[in-house]
């Protein structure tokens, strides 16, 4: 009996193979603007082959350095596979690496922390990249490229150390496309005070995709193989997330500009392959971009897809349209550089509003301010033709165009058919543009990111839409978390440096122009904004997202805790989709409210929506009251913790109820609010908020 329990003991609980280290202590001064390596010599392996069962767990690095953003760590296995433990991090005034343990078991990436860098941290790259089958007896390298010429550093210490729970090599398979990225292990540097800056590097891209349905193997044959491209990264605040999102110029045999066509999108020469890293749902531009196009607008088109870079797992990418002048984009004309007169002057054009600090010769000032008070006027840059292409009379022609549109909003009668503002601009393309503003409450609407263009004896439309990872209730300031408000009343002036045009307040003014917005919305409301129409969007989306995400949030450990600027933190993916598809409920609801008109009425279908709902539980999030309505006496009302506990309660309720949160000391956080009328029950989760 004694032995049979040692043995059971023994299957269910098998002895764990000790773990091997390796060290070198080689004290190894760094290259001034170069690359040295330091070898440590593997032997005597008690698992030779690594692979997910035995191989290498975590690398250990000590380097002296007074600022480590300067530096490029990567490992070389023997078999030359080479993958970077941390590339430029640190911060800006981040310094060495002290006992710094790469390992992808850590909580946090090495990216998302400042220096002095030291303990456990996720490298950049999968460390499991080296347990692919090979003989992990032979040379390892540890290779510094320091970018610097200034600082007095050096290798003081490092260690390889395997074990039978090492990091697990690359995912083999997607029912997503697998988009595939080789630079050569190039550096793209993301960070504003180095000379590179946003340079983009030749690299080979490659797709496997069999097909919707199909499943897509990393073996599989490579569509593009190879596709030349250049490639760099893109962005503003993103450039500092960990990670990244990429402009992509497709390019010939010979580097030369090249169309070609990407999964199933037209093709053309420059795309964007955009990560999704502050949007845990993974959708929020796509699922705009698809609402925009069923409005009848042009907006880019999308394609979720797996990225391997430069052999590392990057996680779920969007690869999407730029926007760009050409016929199955922005369909203007084009504006050759030597035109100086009319007609040919007159477009096309696309141009963009954005942060007053990014402006330079690229842009021209609004005369009209964002408001009375402003200190900073409006600025909108040329996007085609480029800085480099338009010249000095087609500046003049297209300034001239948008300043007399606002002067005409600011000074002319709205009903002047001969000079009034309607001359200058497309109302419905602006109406259009202004509901998928609104109905996201994007925090960063009508001030970046905000495009606008022209065509040739055309007048001014808004659009594309652009940008809107921080929308549907995903961003914590500028009250953009409410469904209750809009961003076109945003206080003006106030202490930023990119304010709203003036021309989207002042559009709400004309009664004439109200009236054709709520009518407008009422048609979207029967079509594209149709409730059951976007959550079967969500819910396509999500779906095919299912597999993908998991992979997605094991690469980038931030599922259940806070990235800026994120107000409502779910567990999961599926509570990360239900919070956004509860937030834009409540949003039409709101909607509906504000812009049923007598003279357009909502459709029968979309008041039938909301008579479904029967109960509203307004605002969410909240903050010091919060409102529930029925069109009958509810019976109960009751809001729990998420741990059950019940902290409120009132029965019978009247048809109208208003909760003081803040009178009861709610805390921040989540809460289920229970109510019941007669023949309904609503479960819902509420955020309350500082």
């Amino acid at each position: 009996m004694k032995l049979l329990s040692i043995f059971l003991l023994l299957y269910l609980f098998p002895i764990q193979s000790r773990g091997q280290s390796y060290y070198s202590n080689n004290t190894v001064p760094l290259a001034e603007e170069g690359t040295v390596s330091d070898t440590i010599i593997v032997n005597n392996l008690s698992q030779p082959i690594l692979n997910e069962n035995f191989g290498l767990d975590s690398v250990t690095v000590s380097i002296n350095c007074p600022w480590s953003t300067n530096l490029i760590v990567s490992l070389v296995a023997p078999d030359g596979t080479m993958f970077h433990l941390s590339e430029q991090n640190g911060g800006i005034a981040g310094a060495h690496y002290i006992n710094t343990c790469f390992d992808m078991e850590a909580p946090y990436l090495v990216s998302e922390l400042s220096g002095p860098l030291t303990g456990p941290m996720r490298p950049d790259n999968n460390i499991g990249l080296a347990n692919n089958g090979q003989n992990g007896n032979g040379i390892w390298q540890l290779r510094v490229h320091n970018k610097s010429s200034d600082w007095n550093a050096y290798i003081i210490s490092w260690a390889l150390h395997f074990n039978n729970t090492p990091a697990q090599p690359q995912f083999h398979s997607s029912n997503l496309p697998i988009v595939v990225i080789n630079t050569n292990h190039a550096s793209l540097s993301n960070h504003y005070w180095h000379a590179d800056f946003k340079e983009k590097v030749n690299a080979t891209l490659g797709i496997i995709d069999n097909g919707i349905g199909q499943t897509n193997y990393l073996s599989d044959t490579v569509n593009l193989d190879p596709g030349n491209i250049r490639i760099g990264v893109r962005g503003a605040t993103s450039v500092g997330y960990p990670q990244l999102t990429y402009s992509i110029d497709m390019k010939n045999d010979n580097w030369e500009d090249t169309n070609v066509a990407m999964l199933g999108m037209p093709e053309e020469e420059d795309w964007v392959l955009y990560a999704p890293w502050n949007d845990k749902t993974l959708m929020r531009n796509a699922l705009t971009f698809q609402l925009a196009n069923d409005m009848g607008q042009y907006a880019p088109r999308t394609r979720f897809c797996e990225l391997i870079f430069d052999g590392d797992y990057r996680g779920v990418y969007v690869l999407m349209e730029n926007v760009k002048r050409g016929s199955n984009r922005v369909a203007v004309n084009k504006q050759d550089t030597d035109v100086i007169a009319a007609p040919q002057i007159t477009g096309g054009y696309i141009l963009q509003v954005d942060r007053t600090s990014m402006a330079d010769s690229n842009s021209f000032q609004v005369a009209e301010l964002p408001c009375q008070g402003a200190q900073t006027p409006t600025h909108v840059m040329y996007e085609y033709p480029r800085i480099e292409n338009i010249n000095q009379h087609q500046k003049q022609y297209i300034k001239r165009y948008v300043d007399s549109f606002a002067y005409a909003l600011a000074n002319i009668d709205y009903n002047d058919t001969i000079n009034g503002y309607r001359n200058f601009i497309d109302v419905p393309s602006f109406i259009d543009f202004t509901l998928s503003q609104e109905l996201a409450n994007n925090v960063d609407a009508y001030r970046t990111s905000s495009y606008m263009y022209k065509k040739r004896n055309g007048k001014l439309y808004a659009g594309p839409v652009w940008d809107f990872n921080l929308a549907y209730g995903n961003a914590y300031y500028n009250a953009s978390w409410g469904t209750d408000n809009y961003r076109w009343d945003q206080p003006c002036p106030d202490n930023t440096h990119f304010l709203i045009p003036f021309w989207w307040t002042a559009l709400r003014q004309d009664t004439a122009y109200m009236r054709e917005f709520h009518c407008r919305y009422a048609r979207h409301r029967a079509g594209a904004l149709n409730i059951a129409h976007i959550d079967a969007l969500i819910d396509s989306m999500s779906t095919l997202l299912t597999q993908a995400q998991q992979r997605h949030f094991n690469r980038w450990p931030i599922m259940g805790r806070y990235i800026d600027p994120q107000i409502f933190i779910g567990q999961s993916f599926e509570e990360e989709v239900d919070y956004m598809k509860e937030w834009i409920h409540d949003r039409i609801s709101f909607f509906d409210q504000e812009f049923n008109d007598q003279a357009c009425p909502l459709s029968v279908g979309a008041i039938a929506e909301n008579s479904r709902k029967g109960i509203s539980i307004y605002p969410n999030p909240a903050n010091e009251v919060l409102h529930i309505e029925s069109q009958t006496k509810m019976a109960d009302v009751t809001i729990y913790n998420m741990l059950g506990a019940e902290l409120y309660r009132t029965q019978p309720a009247p048809g109208k109820l208003t909760i003081q949160l803040k009178s009861l000391a709610f805390a921040p956080g989540t809460y289920i609010v229970v109510a019941t009328t007669g023949n309904e029950t609503i479960r819902k989760k509420l955020l309350i908020v500082e």
